[in-house]
């Protein structure tokens, strides 16, 4: 909150001296390494209320400066991320197969993603070539991304993460899923640049887009277990997120009970303090884990025929 304030005042007193040019560059400029460095302390977090409580005020201080520097690619980049991996991690629901959502909550989660999207591809789209393909068939589409290089693999990845995430909540929407091709195609570009960006996300991605259909739809199992065995070879096992998501995903879909119940359970066991860059994140996974088991049955109904009256 002091970094808040701070900032906070710094602007305002650059607005009442009428300093618009310089309240643009201290924003872009001189903020940009205390905002990563806030968001940094952000995911290194223990206490999982007291980040979803911190949030919100750290997502629209960014905001504010974005409305100051609104070219900052930086700022939007971070923007970008924040505003995805809080819409993951405090908004979106863990449903199992019988659950239904709240829809107004679904409608949130649903806004942050695409405002973290949007503002990756504000990003994005001061590549002139993107801009002007963006609605052009998916061949050119893929063709123009070619043109980013290893410092976009940022807004490239949490363009398409937000993107991803949005579709898959948005499955009774035909011209949403439709865009998913361009989705794979961002994240195919992130996986030339950089595989290992964001503890090889981008494998998880795959991971997730493999094992989340049944095969006789598209679903591709061996293809999902390969790219978890990826992601985890890059992070060591350590970013609890990957192992979660593979025993909700791959495990459901193979009907691999004891396989999604050790997945879940070596993680609810496992010090979050493994990855302190990521210590948030663990223990949101951690929690995540928790809800997935006490939906096992509803995951895996022959566990209940097996149990009897």
């Amino acid at each position: 909150m002091l970094f808040v304030r701070f900032a906070l005042a710094t602007l305002l007193g650059l607005a009442l001296t009428g300093c618009a040019g310089l309240m643009k560059r201290v924003a872009a400029e001189g903020s940009l390494p205390v905002i990563q460095e806030a968001a940094a302390s952000f995911f290194e977090e223990e206490d999982i209320l007291l980040a979803e409580q911190a949030g919100p005020g750290n997502l629209k201080l960014i905001e504010g400066l974005l409305h100051a520097a609104p070219d900052n690619s930086g700022l939007g980049a971070v923007a970008a991320q924040l505003f995805c991996s809080y819409a993951f991690g405090f908004l979106e629901p863990v449903a199992g197969p019988y659950d239904t959502p709240d829809p107004a909550q679904i409608a949130r989660t649903k806004a942050f993603y695409l405002r973290g999207r949007d503002y990756g591809m504000r990003v994005l789209q001061k590549n002139p070539s993107f801009r002007e393909t963006l609605t052009a068939d998916i061949a050119t589409f893929r063709a123009t991304l070619q043109s980013f290089s290893l410092t976009d693999a940022p807004a490239l990845f949490w363009t398409a993460y937000g993107w991803g995430q949005l579709i898959n909540l948005s499955k009774d929407e035909p011209e949403r899923v439709a865009e998913l091709p361009r989705v794979v195609a961002l994240m195919d570009r992130v996986d030339e640049l950089d595989p290992a960006f964001y503890h090889g996300g981008v494998h998880a991605f795959r991971m997730v887009n493999a094992a989340a259909r049944a095969p006789l739809l598209g679903g591709q199992p061996e293809v999902a277990k390969r790219a978890h065995e990826r992601a985890n070879s890059i992070t060591g096992g350590n970013f609890f997120l990957y192992d979660v998501l593979f025993a909700q995903y791959y495990a459901v879909q193979v009907q691999d009970a004891k396989l999604f119940q050790e997945t879940l359970q070596r993680v609810i066991a496992t010090t979050a303090d493994v990855m302190p860059s990521e210590r948030l994140a663990n223990r949101l996974a951690q929690k995540r884990a928790q809800i997935l088991l006490s939906k096992m049955v509803d995951f895996f109904p022959d566990l209940e025929d097996e149990e009897g009256p």
